[in-house]
This record gives structure tokens, C-alpha cells and sequence, in this order.
């Protein structure tokens, strides 16, 4: 196992493309949070109602030693915390965003901002590679998950298409034989 709780490291002169590999944007965490249930990812729904009214939305996706907290209480909160045995440790919190959780946006509260957005840790350690890579993980699978559903969903209708066609065809060769004979 993957030990999370070792001495700080630092990333040191990484490429572009490594570099941005090593970020991760909080629309991408609020998509897993969101929709990770599609790839069976385990999602725990905390929202509070009153009768059949929302209050606050709250979930949490837990993973091998993560969790992803997004709570909107007064105002939404993200965090991240790892975790092994009986310790936790909080490696981010954020509370000064405006989530949409409908149309999946993220800004800055205090400030203008656009939906890239990037996690910047609380604390650096061993546990910011972990997470991102499996953060980016996840991403590339929901991802697949969604053009595979695209797809199965365009071959269906195509499916369902020539079926038509087939049965529209095959009643207007039998109404031809019909009325030839009527001649």
C-alpha cells in the first residue's frame, strides 16, 4: 500500500505536460463527486432535507485512504482528507467558492474567476501525487464511460432505426402485393 503519511516532498522542474498532469481542477472533483456513481465509485449522499425540501447538499467520495468532501451548509466547503488507521489528516479546505451544482461551475467567491479553477494544498506531502493520479484516473474513466454510453446510445438508435425502416419496408411490400392483385 501506498504510504501517505511520509515526509514532504516537492516537485522539482517537471515538464509542461507533467506539470499539468500534477494539477487538478476542483470542476474536476465536483464532476467525480457529482457523477462518480456511473462508474460505480463510492459515493455517500449526506443532503439534508426538510420534508421534500433540499437544506444543504453534502457528498463525499470515499477511496483508499481519501475523502472528498463537498458540503454547501452556509456556504460550500471543499475538503480533502487523508486518512490511515485511526488518523486524519485534512491536506485541503477550501470555503470561499460559489459552486453551481446544476450546471457544474466553480469560482472564486472573493474574487472572478472561470471553471479551471486548481487545487492548491493545505499540505504538501507524498498524498498530492497519490491523489492526483488517481483523481486523474477517475477522470479518464468517467470520461470513457460517457463516449462508450454515447456510442452504445447512437448504435442503439441506429439499431432501432433499421428496425423501423425494415418493418416500414416489409408493410409496404406486403400493401404492394395487396393491391397488385386488385388490378
Amino acid at each position: 500500500m501506498f504510504n501517505i503519511f511520509s515526509k514532504k516532498t516537492t516537485n522539482v522542474n517537471k515538464s509542461n505536460r507533467e506539470s499539468e498532469m500534477s494539477k487538478v481542477k476542483l470542476i474536476t472533483l465536483l464532476d467525480l463527486v457529482k457523477n462518480g456513481e456511473e462508474i460505480n465509485l463510492n459515493i455517500k449522499n449526506e443532503d439534508a432535507y426538510e420534508g421534500d425540501a433540499l437544506l444543504a447538499r453534502a457528498r463525499v467520495l470515499i477511496l483508499d485512504g481519501i475523502t472528498i468532501h463537498f458540503s454547501e451548509w452556509a456556504e460550500w466547503t471543499i475538503t480533502i482528507n487523508v486518512h490511515h488507521d485511526n488518523n486524519t489528516f485534512s491536506v485541503y479546505s477550501n470555503n470561499e467558492l460559489i459552486i453551481d451544482w446544476e450546471n457544474e461551475t466553480i469560482e472564486h467567491g472573493l474574487k472572478h474567476s472561470n471553471r479551471d479553477i486548481e487545487l492548491e494544498w493545505t499540505h504538501e506531502g507524498k498524498w498530492c501525487e497519490y491523489i492526483t493520479s488517481t483523481v486523474h484516473d477517475l477522470k479518464k474513466k468517467l470520461d470513457k464511460h460517457r463516449e462508450d454510453t454515447i456510442r452504445l446510445d447512437n448504435l442503439e438508435k441506429e439499431r432501432q432505426y433499421q428496425l423501423k425502416e425494415k418493418a416500414e419496408n416489409d408493410q409496404k411490400e406486403y400493401f404492394n402485393q395487396v393491391f397488385k392483385s386488385k388490378k
